[in-house]
Parts: C-alpha cells; sequence; structure tokens
C-alpha cells in the first residue's frame, strides 16, 4: 500500500505495526520517566519554586518534568536510530512490511553479506545522527548543558 494512491488506507494499514513498536517502548519508558521524576522532587530548585509559590502544575512543567525528559531523550534518540537501522524486523515480519527489517531479515537468510553491511552501516549513521539530535535537545531542556 502506497501513500500517494490512497493516504487513509496507508494509515489504517500501518495503526497496528505502529502500536505494537510502541507498547514495547511504553513500559520502559513509563518507569524510566517515573523514577527520574522522583528523584527530582527532592531537589532543591523544586523546594525553591515551591517556596516561591509556583503551584504544583507549574513545578511539574516547568522544572521536574524539563529535568526528568533528558534520560527519556537519550533512550529514545537510540531506539529510534536502532530502528531506523532495521531494528523491527520481528514487526515487519509479522505484519509484512517492507521495510529495514525485512530487508535485513531476507539478506541474513540468504546470506547476502553486501546488503547486511549496507543495514549496518546505515543504522550507525542514523544512531550517531540521532546522537547529534539529542544533544541539541538536551541544551534546549537543561540550559546549564551548553553546545560547543
Amino acid at each position: 500500500m502506497k501513500f500517494t494512491t490512497s493516504p487513509w488506507q496507508w494509515f489504517k494499514h500501518l495503526v497496528l505495526p505502529w502500536a505494537t513498536l510502541s507498547i514495547l517502548f511504553i513500559g520502559f519508558y513509563s518507569r524510566v520517566l517515573r523514577s527520574t521524576i522522583l528523584d527530582n522532587t527532592n531537589e532543591d530548585y523544586v523546594r525553591t519554586a515551591h517556596a516561591k509559590g509556583l503551584s504544583d502544575n507549574q513545578v511539574l512543567r516547568r522544572h521536574t518534568l524539563r529535568n526528568s525528559m533528558i534520560p527519556i531523550i537519550s533512550l529514545w534518540g537510540l531506539d529510534m536510530g536502532q530502528l531506523l537501522g532495521g531494528g523491527a524486523i520481528l514487526t515487519e515480519s509479522v505484519f509484512n512490511l517492507q521495510g529495514v527489517g525485512q530487508l535485513a531479515a531476507t539478506a541474513i537468510a540468504n546470506l547476502d553479506v553486501i546488503t547486511i553491511m549496507v543495514i549496518v552501516i546505515l543504522t550507525a549513521i542514523a544512531v550517531v545522527l540521532l546522537a547529534a539530535i539529542v544533544d541539541v535537545v538536551y541544551a534546549m531542556l537543561d540550559p546549564r548543558i551548553r553546545l560547543g
């Protein structure tokens, strides 16, 4: 199913694979975010924000959640690089999707070394590029982190 021929059909056919991939990560990301939020609630800057009279919602959004997102952004960057490089082999095989993961599974089955090497290099490039993007997002989230 091509996006250009029928965008709605394309979207309907990708809902289940997207849900499958996201369910894998939701539990882990939730646990990491919860633990970092609990760690940050005892920090001095959170107590100072409460002492200044900010509401609990403002303290959560401006201070606690913003600093707690740094580990989540790190995990997201690594996971996205891995998925772009063919990390969704099982999902693509189950849902019969033509992607890098399916290409990797076929190349491994046929012992196609050239294709496997290209996929590994593609994954490495994706991880490096997303690591650079993650560093920029760090600087936006935490003013103590500087680029350059």
